[in-house]
């Protein structure tokens, strides 16, 4: 534990100093992840389309429109035959460009909300020997970071003290808590 926390130019209880905290950045990367993007509200009435019962509508307005127009036996009626399977044609266009504009209102509050949540997410870190609350795309590599009951694990790292339990149902799927300790390789090394 002690060789990574010299190789990182860290200090096990007062973190990293500021001095090299541009050259951290440059070297290891940001902890910054790009905001989620509504999905385009065409690619939403694309998927809409793909719905297997309005495809059998569409089919059945196709054959709709070649039968009656292939089966008319006066002039007069010619001009009306291809009426029922454009009205299915037009039912299936406006029942999928209103659930798509529907679902894309959504996605873009859902999105929004979201986007608001990440920003206001705090994490606690020591620097410098001081406590200081920061968001997480501002932790570099050889933060210390202090982790209290309810927060999430915003990057990768080693544990320090411990131990520590962890839910990591959205991960496995495993509902039970899993608990973390200092690896033993770390412990024998100290």
């Amino acid at each position: 534990m002690d060789g990574i926390i010299k190789k990182l130019n860290s200090d096990k209880d007062k973190g990293i100093t500021p001095e090299q905290n541009e050259q951290r950045a440059a070297a290891f990367g940001s902890n910054e992840k790009a905001s989620k993007v509504a999905e385009s509200c065409c690619s939403m009435f694309k998927s809409a389309l793909d719905d297997f019962m309005l495809k059998l509508l569409t089919v059945c307005a196709i054959v709709s429109i070649t039968v009656d127009m292939g089966t008319v036996e006066h002039s007069e009626e010619y001009a009306h035959a291809w009426i029922d399977g454009f009205a299915i044609m037009v039912a299936v266009l406006v029942v999928s460009g209103v659930g798509s504009v529907v679902d894309y209102k959504k996605e873009v509050e859902f999105v929004k909300k979201r986007n608001a949540t990440e920003e206001e997410k705090i994490i606690d870190i020591i620097r410098m020997g001081e406590r200081i609350a920061v968001h997480p795309t501002r932790i570099l590599v050889g933060d210390l970071v202090c982790l209290k009951q309810g927060d999430q694990i915003p990057v990768d790292g080693i544990l320090v003290e411990g131990p520590i339990g962890c839910d990591e149902s959205p991960m496995t799927g495993e509902s039970d808590e899993c608990h973390k300790d200092i690896p033993a390789v770390c412990e024998a090394k100290m």
